[in-house]
């Protein structure tokens, strides 16, 4: 099940994310509130 195609059935490019992307941006996104916690 797309979930991103369910939520956004507007955005066709939705279902075409590369999964290499993806993992990118969870990276990023992880690294990014390990900087925002304060020390």
């Amino acid at each position: 099940m797309d979930n991103a195609k369910l939520l956004r059935p507007h955005a066709p490019e939705a279902g075409a994310i590369d999964p290499k992307v993806i993992r990118q941006a969870a990276d990023w996104w992880a690294r990014l509130r390990e900087d925002a916690r304060p020390a």
